[in-house]
């Protein structure tokens, strides 16, 4: 196993949701998007009326708080393509601005389309052939450009991996 390079803390958020209405409309429609893609607008669309969501604090090259105008929403897919199980990001982009139908065409795209025919994915695994110390530099700066920090890796991200036989440990004091 390699060692963690930073320290990340753990914060548990729990919260039930009142889906029945959403559950109901899902189920009247022919073609059912997918959880996925109706988790993103929301996201985007609760992102338009609250700043925090959408705002991200940079340390280079003078620490301060970075405000997008939009949210940019990415998603945890398992490539099909690989020799195994392999969790990879795609970005969906500003969902609020896309239909559910577009939202869910993209993931499909990211999880089974043909080699070099989503471009995100591309980079992410030409940067994973760097060496380490180059790896490191890129994503200091991409993540500390504001910009760039969202084109890179989003202002929300979902990802359900329990199809993968993975949860969620919390260690209780």
């Amino acid at each position: 196993a390699l060692p963690m390079h930073a320290s990340v803390p753990l914060v548990v958020v729990k919260t039930t949701l009142k889906l029945d209405r959403l559950v109901k409309a899902r189920s009247a429609l022919n073609a059912r998007p997918g959880w996925t893609p109706i988790f993103a607008k929301a996201i985007c669309i609760v992102g338009r009326d609250e700043p925090a969501l959408r705002t991200f604090y940079l340390k280079w090259p003078w620490p301060r708080f970075y405000e997008l105008p939009r949210s940019v929403v990415m998603a945890v897919v398992i490539r099909d393509s690989f020799d195994r199980d392999v969790p990879v990001m795609s970005k969906l982009g500003v969902a609020d601005e896309q239909s559910l139908t577009e939202l869910d065409e993209t993931l499909k795209q990211s999880k089974n389309g043909p080699r070099g025919a989503v471009p995100f994915i591309e980079r992410q695994l030409r940067i994973n052939r760097y060496p380490f110390l180059l790896r490191r530099l890129i994503w200091a700066i991409a993540l500390n450009i504001g910009r760039q920090r969202a084109n890179h890796f989003g202002t929300a991200s979902i990802t359900s991996l329990a199809n993968l036989g993975v949860e969620t440990v919390v260690a209780k004091a």
